[in-house]
Order: C-alpha cells, then structure tokens, then sequence
C-alpha cells in the first residue's frame, strides 16, 4: 500500500520464524535475549541495505515496528541514529516490568520459575530490555501507539516506558488489542506523512488494508 505512495520498504523475518529455528525448552533460557540481538544486528544491515540504494533518500528513512518488532525498533533507536523517524506499535515495555507483574499469562509464569530465577535472568540478559534503553532514545521523533486492552501488557507499564523515554514523542491510545485497529493505521500513515514526507494514497487504499492479526 505504501509503494503507492512512492515509499520503498524492507520488511524481515524476525529470527524465530526463519527456517530451523528450534524453540528453547525454557523461555528463561538465552535463546530469548539472542534472538531480540541478532533482530537488532539484522535491522542495522537492512538500514546499510536501504541506504545503499540510489533511490532511497537517506534524509528520509523511517523505522516502523509492531509487537516484538516494536521492542528490537526501540533498542535500535538507542543505537543507530541513522533513521529519521520511529513509530513503535504495541510495544516497547519493559521487560522487567512485564516479569514481575500480575498479568494472568505470567502469574503461573512466576509460579512455575519463581522470581528467584527470572530475576536471575534478568540481571544476565538486562542487556535485551528495551527498558534499559528508554534513556537513550532520539534525537529522531517517535510516534508510540498502544492498545488499551491488550493481552500482553497493561496501560500502566505502556505510560511508564513512554514516560521515562527520551527525544521528541508522541504517545497515542487505541480502543483495541494487541493488533491495534484501523484507527491507528491511519493516524501512522498522517504521522509519516508530517515526519518524512510520504505521498498521497489513492482514494480508499489504507481502508483495504486487512486487519492485523
């Protein structure tokens, strides 16, 4: 829908859905934390890639994330300054934040490991926390969108990262889950519109964009 718009875009498999990929046994395991390093390390090659090519404008590179993607973004923000604009969907939080709380998904979580060990892991791997990134953000402007019923994380742990992140922000909420909502499509596309410059759409084209799933 965007090449419509004159935009050119890299989008790439994050590691743990490329072939041969093997779950961990235990989600407390280093496999985690090394698959949001080699995202990170993939997301600086694709921006060598991207600005490699004559037709992209260097000035005008954008970093759109959502979910896990939107985490791996913000860690990339604190490390490369190279992109001119950032918008993260349904993510970052902290993850220290997310392992040591009372969502139903990690209280038998908690139970089951005991919060000796996941802060025993997190104290090893704090290094793939985008918490631990939030003061190193910008200069680029970033759009935050959040959902307010989503399932992996609450209001409160969404205000908090944006709060105790740094740089020009923008924080928006949406009525929706994890996936977000038409809503936050369209107020993405008018805020890379206003941070980078991309075009106009044909009459109708964002709402025949299917839902995320």
């Amino acid at each position: 829908m965007l090449a419509q718009a004159g935009v050119v875009s890299l989008m790439i498999d994050a590691p743990m859905v490329r072939p041969g990929f093997t779950a961990e046994a235990d989600p407390l395991g280093p496999q985690s934390a090394d698959a949001t390093r080699q995202e990170v390390m993939d997301l600086r090659r694709g921006l060598d890639l991207l600005l490699a090519r004559a037709e992209v404008d260097p000035k005008r590179v954008a970093y759109v994330g959502h979910s896990f993607h939107a985490s791996c973004g913000a860690i990339l923000d604190a490390v490369d300054k190279r992109p001119a604009a950032f918008v993260f969907m349904a993510n970052p939080i902290s993850e220290s934040d997310f392992l040591m709380s009372d969502l139903p998904m990690v209280a038998e979580f908690r139970k089951k490991f005991g919060d000796d060990k996941i802060k025993e892991y997190l104290a090893k791997y704090g290094w793939s926390d985008p918490g631990e990134y939030a003061a190193y953000l910008g200069p680029s402007p970033a759009l935050f969108q959040y959902a307010t019923h989503d399932e992996f994380m609450t209001v409160a742990m969404e205000q908090k990262y944006f709060d105790m992140s740094k740089g020009p922000k923008e924080i928006k909420f949406y009525e929706a889950t994890h996936s977000l909502d038409a809503a936050a499509r369209r107020d993405r596309y008018e805020w890379l519109r206003k941070e980078i410059g991309v075009g106009e759409l044909p009459a109708g084209a964002l709402e025949k964009v299917p839902d995320t799933r």
